[in-house]
């Protein structure tokens, strides 16, 4: 509603209401339950016969601001409750600055509360405030009020009056009656959780849907984003809101922003731009222009000028810049003061689909924009939503000014604001309310999942269907499986009912949803809108039917011919293909499948459309990867694809058959004709060059194949087409498998059969424990494998291992000393096997047990010795030998399998969930939890006689614990952590607190680790792991390994401040790694995108900026830090650079602001700093002496250019200015409101010398050289556009110089590489385009470019071909370093080291290799031209 003058506090007075009698006269009170729904007593509206009334009843707000009431509105009875004497009555018209009372959820003290009531008693019509006290219940429904002395007695015209907490703000009741004669100071009322039907409650909250603007009043937790947003309106022509799926930028726009909007009265338009795969461009100029014209006739109707309006659009989109110009000049006209507002949701996705197209809307939307100007009028301002990914397909020469001044980032949401969110739409509804600590206990599982905003709507909405009465509850919660598991196992129940109401299968469903979405480009997928038409029958079918459980969207068009149907299908929310494992999984399935089909597709098609002749078949890598989807999923394609991979294939062998038979027979013409030696052995050298390339090819294809499968395979495929044959696609696929092989010693497949499922470890490392799976058989097989430390591992088959089993339908243990394997199934099965005897089969300890219902995570644990097992459960219904107990405890000798006896009492608690045996085994722990699972507590007792030793921690508010095996002691997941509590005497850990995200326990129980995101890619996914031994004085250790985030097969091995060796299950292959000390510094960093950081020129140490303060990391674990002044501490982290200064003596650090005329020096040992100042020679505009850039020059000096267009030079010792001001231009460039910074770039070889481009240069193509100390200018670099970005800050340059500085790169518009002869002042022809280029991180001694393009991108200098790519992985890149062939990386998940030349790729991996190539990895079928090539020349 909006506002009211009335004080924010005065709530109360915007919901109480006047009921009037059919005279016109009040006859009682009433108040607010909803925006149009009003509460009062029955017998207040009754008929004169006490029935319900027939005719509306007046009502009015009296106390709203104003010195007369407004206007009466009539209300209809919509629900009667006479036996209650409650009626509920609804307005025919919401009321302006009326707001909705929220009721008091019963749990507050109901003795001696202050209250106040608001009655319109005879004579008093504008109505007279009563105060009381509460004096508790008479009867379940009734709270007696004794009035306060000398006040306002209630009476007539009381009735039906909202009784208010003014300290709870909330209405705890209803006035009904009064007391009479000797208890005439006495009222009662109706409790508040009485006034409302449960079953009648509005939900507040809206699943996996959007908030839609009429849903303003439960949209909560965005306030800030939406004042800033709309400030953006006021100062801004376009603003473009950015944030990742789930965080929630739709709501934003539709409840917060567009109900703003409507608020003030701002014409707009909301429009949702179609994605259209492969559509070209100009279908963009289409949608604009009826989008333009839709905010156009909201603030100006006239159906009449319509069509003239949306075709002069078109042309302005299609045209120049000057009919632009003139548009938007005709627009500013007419929208007139107010202007308009076009909000443009879900624009990202039309930008996944079309990245030309969006580039090309948003070209004209910004020039059509403009920012409100009280000369002018309102202007059209633009407002839409984008992903991060999004702004690289936005950037371009003419684009990017306007791009930098128009992102405004979407953070995720804060515990406090999750708070609001969860809170506040349940007081919006009159008699909703929460079980305490049920908000907090929301919050604290959301507030860390990536995209949480709508797996908590859907948490909260599956709360609000199971609520009890009027209540939301801690068991409904738990039912539901909390915020994570409740999408899920939503999703799970109501994907098995759609396939068998249905009846198609599960493969119907994978297809289904493969259509149903598209990779991001940065590792997961984004919605994609399925035509209707290209579904077979049963994928429909089954699509209509997720669609009725809201999973799917269904906007389908039904015709008398089902065969044109038209319309598409969609899936509700991306986060179902995040939190949701199935289609989750069948997505990774078919990534590149889909990618590959959609070129092949298109391939095809122009094959046959031009006779299918054989210049257009594929051939090499394309070839090799279209036979194994052939292979792999023929149903998937259509006849005129198969063909076309089949002409492939037959071009292929003919190819093949002739290169060898013109092989043989020139070797044999080498024997018989010496005259033609020297031809034919040149022909010999080129059969044998094509030979070698196809099977690099071949090599390279399967390497990315089979990379998440199987990381040994590739491995040896990659190092294999390098040693093939050297060519850019090889060294591509080199170079993929080296970023994850990188910290490989050794890798090992055949070990076991198929992939692997669950690993187990023993403490040392040294004995583990594989269950895999063969392709498409349904049991598991048990593998032990010894000697995998040492890398020379062995493996053993165990024998009598059961079938059945999933890794959820069990729980297994490796003795710590090696010895022994322990299965307990949860049916009661508990087997052992003895490793020590080669052969073995198990030993039943125990069959299974009788029926006690749902079983809850059992447990089964060694002694520290082994001697001893004891196997735990918890379960949902006792038998009667249970006495009431809930959980079972069972213990054995592990040598003789004999059972053992102990007390049962150790676990007669409430609510047991594990026991293990810490230590030698003479004692049992037993944890526990009360409070709904928010509390856990830990027992220990004594393992002879039961007897209870000592309560270790709790109740404490906690997440889970852990055994911290084989040290004695326990791990306690706290909010902030966990902490480790000793359990035994002698425990090798002192008990202790371990802050921040490190917080999984390994598979050996000494170290504790944390997965970064995986980095999927075509050549296979890796991940950043740090490692954490809180044993080792809290020290920690990072690697790269193989493999998606969320694997738990990894053990640690290794004690002290060395090295870590690192054990990983992937796939087929064991890995064995090492892991390399880290400052504790980088292991919790907390960085934002904007936050500078340097790199020291030997790479060995990095500085940052964050959280106010300058740290120094390095050499090695090596760290040391200082507080920022307060001044730079205020300051945007965009704003404040950091620049690594070499001196003589000791190195220094330079943090400067280009929104300061000073900087500070810092000693990077001491971190000692003093002020530098410095004149730019520009008297009379401040603004002049600010810095657009800093470098330091080959002779050491800092050079400094200014925004007054001229160039300083600073002493990199005292910081002294000792040079300048050398004015670039006569006079300083216009620049306007925003400054359009340039950049600076140091020339090697030449001491003294920068490249320079001022902002305003950009535009024109210019680049000058100068002489710094001369103050002269050497050369002077003219061409056209240049591409730029500041994207990645500081990190990457606008220009790169060859490592002799005699010739420069640069980026054109279309992000091509020019390169400059400088002293010639001389162009060459530009390269090709590369893709996503958004400048230069350096160039490599062999002159590879280092490009940032979606990460980092290795390309030739001649032609810019790819030659290896490094994806960001969602971190944001802040500081390079090239030294050597080392590139240093500092990003804001830490840095890393990379070698830059393929041999070192190809020796890293050839290193991890274990022997030659087995028969099965030769022997793949679609290698022909590459069997058995080594993948190295030893092997």
């Amino acid at each position: 509603m909006p506002a009211s003058s009335l004080p924010r506090r005065a709530r109360y007075e915007r919901g109480a209401a006047r009921v009037f009698a059919p005279d016109g006269e009040p006859v009682g009170a009433g108040f607010l339950l909803d925006d149009d729904l009003l509460c009062t007593c029955a017998h207040v509206v009754a008929a004169p016969d006490g029935s319900r009334p027939s005719q509306p009843v007046e009502v009015d707000f009296p106390l709203l601001a104003g010195a007369e009431p407004g206007p009466r509105v009539p209300a209809v009875v919509e629900n009667w409750w006479p036996e209650d004497d409650i009626a509920h009555l609804r307005l025919t018209t919401t009321v302006d600055g009326t707001e909705p009372l929220p009721l008091a959820d019963g749990t507050e003290n109901e003795w001696n509360r202050e209250i106040r009531a608001f009655g319109f008693p005879p004579k008093v019509s504008r109505g007279v405030n009563a105060t009381g006290t509460m004096r508790g219940r008479q009867r379940a429904d009734l709270i007696q009020l004794d009035l306060t002395a000398h006040g306002v007695r209630i009476g007539p015209g009381f009735s039906g009056a909202a009784v208010w907490d003014p300290q709870e703000e909330a209405v705890v009741g209803m006035l009904t009656t009064r007391g009479r004669g000797p208890i005439g100071d006495t009222a009662y009322l109706l409790a508040a959780d009485r006034l409302t039907d449960p079953d009648a409650l509005p939900c507040p909250f809206r699943g996996l849907a959007r908030f839609e603007s009429e849903h303003a009043r439960y949209f909560h937790g965005r306030d800030d984003e939406v004042g800033k947003l709309v400030r953006a309106l006021e100062t801004r022509p376009l603003t473009v809101l950015v944030g990742p799926s789930g965080s929630g930028k739709s709501s934003l726009l539709r409840a917060g922003l567009l109900a703003a909007v409507r608020k003030r009265g701002t014409p707009w338009a909301l429009r949702v731009p179609e994605p259209a795969d492969g559509a070209p461009p100009e279908d963009a100029d289409a949608w604009v222009a009826e989008a333009v014209t839709a905010a156009w006739h909201d603030a100006v109707p006239d159906e009449a000028a319509r069509r003239d309006r949306f075709e002069a659009v078109r042309a302005a989109c299609a045209g120049d810049e000057a009919g632009r110009r003139v548009l938007r000049g005709r627009l500013t006209h007419e929208l007139g003061p107010p202007g308009a507002v076009l909000l443009l949701d879900q624009f990202e996705e039309y930008a996944v689909a079309s990245p030309p197209g969006a580039l090309r809307a948003f070209r004209a939307l910004s020039a059509l924009a403009q920012a409100p100007d009280p000369a002018q009028g309102g202007g059209l301002r633009v407002v839409l939503t984008a992903r991060s990914a999004t702004l690289e397909a936005l950037t371009a020469a003419d684009t990017s000014a306007r791009l930098d001044g128009a992102v405004q980032f979407l953070a995720p949401m804060t515990a406090e604001a999750l708070t609001r969110a969860v809170e506040e739409p349940v007081r919006a509804v009159a008699g909703l309310r929460l079980e305490e600590g049920l908000a907090r206990r929301l919050v604290s599982d959301a507030v860390d999942e990536p995209g949480c905003l709508p797996l908590l709507q859907f948490a909260l909405t599956r709360l609000w269907e199971q609520r009890k009465a009027h209540t939301m509850t801690h068991a409904a919660y738990e039912r539901t499986g909390g915020v994570v598991k409740a999408l899920a196992e939503y999703a799970n129940d109501a994907l098995r009912d759609c396939l068998a109401s249905t009846g198609v299968s599960e493969d119907t469903a994978r297809r289904l949803f493969q259509q149903l979405a598209r990779p991001d480009g940065q590792g997961g997928f984004t919605r994609r809108a399925a035509p209707i038409r290209q579904l077979s029958p049963e994928q429909a079918a089954l699509a209509r039917a997720l669609a009725g459980r809201r999973l799917l969207v269904w906007d389908v068009v039904e015709r008398p011919d089902p065969s044109a149907r038209a319309g598409t299908v969609q899936v509700v929310h991306e986060a179902l293909l995040r939190e949701w494992e199935r289609p989750a999984a069948w997505l990774h399935e078919g990534a590149d499948f889909l990618e590959w089909h959609e070129r092949t597709a298109r391939d095809a098609a122009e094959w046959d459309g031009a006779g299918r002749p054989d210049g257009l078949l594929p051939h090499g890598a394309r070839l090799a990867q279209g036979l194994q989807w052939l292979v792999q999923r023929p149903d998937d394609l259509t006849g005129t694809e198969r063909a076309y991979l089949e002409a492939g294939r037959r071009r292929q062998r003919r190819g093949l058959r002739r290169l060898w038979g013109v092989t043989a027979l020139v070797t044999v013409l080498a024997l018989l004709a010496s005259t033609l030696a020297v031809s034919t052995y040149r022909a010999l050298q080129r059969d044998r060059a094509q030979l070698r390339t196809a099977a690099a090819a071949e090599l390279g294809t399967l390497a990315a194949d089979v990379a998440d499968r199987s990381p040994d395979s590739a491995f040896r495929y990659a190092a294999g087409a390098w040693s093939a044959r050297h060519t850019p696609q090889s060294q591509q696929a080199l170079f993929g498998q080296y970023v994850r092989a990188a910290d490989v010693t050794s890798a090992h497949s055949g070990l076991w059969p198929g992939a692997a499922q669950w690993t187990s470890m023993s403490p040392d490392g040294r004995a583990m424990v594989v269950l895999s799976r063969r392709d498409g058989a349904a049991d598991l097989t048990a593998t032990v494998v010894t000697g995998a430390v040492d890398g020379r591992p062995r493996a053993a088959r165990l024998r009598g291992f059961p079938t059945g089993l999933r890794p959820q339908s069990f729980r297994d243990a490796v003795s710590p000393d090696g010895r022994h394997y322990a299965l307990a199934v949860w049916d009661g099965r508990v087997l052992v096997w003895d490793l020590a005897t080669a052969g073995s089969g198990p030993r039943r300890l125990s069959g299974a047990l009788p029926e006690r219902g749902d079983v809850y995570s059992p447990h089964i644990d060694f002694s520290d010795d082994g001697s001893r097992l004891l196997y735990f459960f918890s379960f949902e219904t006792p038998r009667p030998e249970d006495d009431g107990r809930t959980a079972l405890v069972r213990l054995w000798d592990t040598g003789t399998g004999r059972a053992l006896p102990v007390p049962q009492r150790v676990v007669a608690q409430r609510k047991p969930v594990k026991a293990w045996l810490p230590g030698d085994g003479e004692r049992i722990a037993v944890a526990g939890t009360r409070a709904k699972g928010e509390e856990r507590f830990l027992d220990l007792y004594a393992t002879s006689s039961g007897e209870h030793v000592r309560r270790v921690y709790g109740p404490r508010t906690a997440v889970n614990q852990e055994p911290a095996d084989p040290y004695g002691g326990v791990w306690l997941d706290v909010n902030d952590g966990v902490r480790w509590y000793a359990l035994v005497p002698g425990a090798r850990m002192p008990s202790g607190s371990y802050g921040g995200g490190v917080t999984f326990r390994d598979l050996t129980g000494t170290h504790l680790y944390r997965d970064a995101s995986s980095v999927p890619g075509e050549t296979g996914a890796y991940r950043r792991v740090t490692i954490r031994d809180p044993r080792a004085r809290d020290r920690f250790w990072s690697l790269t390994l193989p493999g998606r985030d969320g694997s738990r097969a990894l053990g640690v091995v290794g004690e002290g401040t060395g090295r870590r060796t690192v054990l990983t299950v992937e796939g087929d292959t064991l890995l064995r790694s090492r892991a390399e000390p880290m400052a504790a510094a980088e292991s919790e960093l907390s960085s934002r995108p904007g936050d500078a950081a340097a790199v020291s020129p030997d790479g060995s140490r990095t500085a940052r900026l964050r959280a106010g303060r300058l740290e120094v990391v390095g050499p090695g674990a090596r760290s040391h830090h200082t507080a920022l002044p307060k001044r730079a501490q205020q300051l945007d982290s965009w704003d404040v650079h950091l620049v690594w200064v070499t001196r003589r003596g000791a190195d220094a650090l330079l943090v400067w602001s280009d929104d300061s005329t000073d900087a500070r020096l810092y000693d990077a040992e001491t971190l000692r700093s003093r002020r530098v100042t410095w004149d730019c020679g520009r008297s009379g505009d401040p603004a002049a002496n600010r810095p657009q850039d800093v470098v330091q020059t080959g002779d050491g000096d800092l050079v400094l250019l200014c925004f007054g267009d001229t160039l300083v030079r600073l002493d990199p010792r005292s910081g002294v200015q000792s040079g300048g001001p050398v004015r670039l231009e006569d006079t300083p460039v216009e620049r306007g409101m925003f400054q359009d910074a340039g950049r600076l770039t140091a020339r090697p070889g030449h001491p003294h010398q920068v490249a320079v481009i001022t902002g305003p240069w950009r535009a024109d193509g210019r680049i000058e050289v100068w002489d710094v100390r001369r103050g002269t200018r050497v050369a002077r670099l003219e061409g056209g556009p240049l591409h730029t970005s500041f994207l990645n800050g500081d990190a990457e340059r606008w220009v790169v110089f060859t490592p002799d500085g005699d010739q420069l790169a640069a980026f054109d518009a279309d992000r091509r590489v020019v390169w400059w002869d400088v002293d010639r002042e001389h162009p060459r022809q530009p390269t090709r385009a590369v893709a996503d280029a958004t400048g230069f991180l350096g160039v490599a001694p062999d002159g590879t470019l280092a490009v940032a393009a979606a990460g980092v991108s290795l390309v030739s200098p001649d032609d810019a071909e790819p030659l290896g790519h490094l994806k960001d992985g969602g971190e944001n890149l802040h500081a390079v370093r090239i030294h050597g062939d080392t590139l240093h990386l500092a990003t804001d998940k830490g840095t890393r080291a990379l070698r830059l030349s393929p041999d070192a790729w190809h020796d890293t991996l050839c290193a991890a290799l274990d022997g030659p190539n087995s028969a099965a990895q030769n022997g793949r079928p679609v290698l022909e031209a590459a069997k058995d090539t080594p993948p190295c020349p030893s092997t």
